[in-house]
């Protein structure tokens, strides 16, 4: 069965006219027929632009990731970091029920967006407003929606995160085999 199932997934992936209209994309038996494998990435994961809640987020991101994805200006593993980051943003757009144009979106609900995110009472990850006001910032610059509240929806400096550094001591055998090399030269 899992055999069956793969020829299929093959014989889709190799004669699909358009694998960029789907909501679904999976690299391995789709992808890997339209672009070079020396820039995927990670190309495990599957990207599912069906959780995205607000349809023309969805579309206009989707459309700048085909384009930089065939240019080959996008890696697998970041396109996943963006579904990610505008699957947040689209949850908190949605959160009243109301599906926003883009005109209502600009600088002050974005930051309304990010104080959101940093509440505890969420599950949301803060370091995805980055990846989102990059898009949002892009979209606008790129002219895919023109129609964007705000031309700068996040600041340098506004949303920083602290690396917290915790390496690891050297194990016990490796300080042993260094200092025997030490000793024989």
């Amino acid at each position: 069965a899992p055999y069956i199932r793969r020829f299929f997934r093959l014989l889709h992936g190799a004669t699909d006219p358009d694998p960029w209209a789907a909501d679904h994309w999976r690299w391995r038996d789709g992808f890997e027929f339209v672009l070079d494998a020396t820039q995927s990435g990670s190309t495990h994961t599957a990207v599912d632009w069906a959780t995205v809640p607000v349809p023309w987020l969805r579309a206009a991101v989707k459309d700048l990731a085909r384009r930089q994805l065939a240019t080959a200006n996008l890696s697998w593993g970041t396109l996943t970091q963006w579904v990610r980051a505008i699957r947040q943003l689209g949850q908190y757009l949605t959160l009243n029920g109301e599906v926003p144009d883009p005109a209502g979106v600009t600088r002050p609900v974005f930051l309304d967006y990010l104080a959101w995110a940093r509440r505890p009472d969420t599950a949301a990850d803060p370091r995805l407003a980055n990846t989102a006001a990059y898009l949002l910032e892009t979209l606008h610059d790129t002219q895919i929606v023109p129609g964007l509240g705000s031309a700068v929806f996040l600041r340098r400096g506004e949303n920083t995160h602290r690396k917290s550094r915790r390496p690891r001591p050297f194990p016990p055998d490796v300080i042993e085999r260094v200092d025997t090399l030490i000793v024989d030269n």
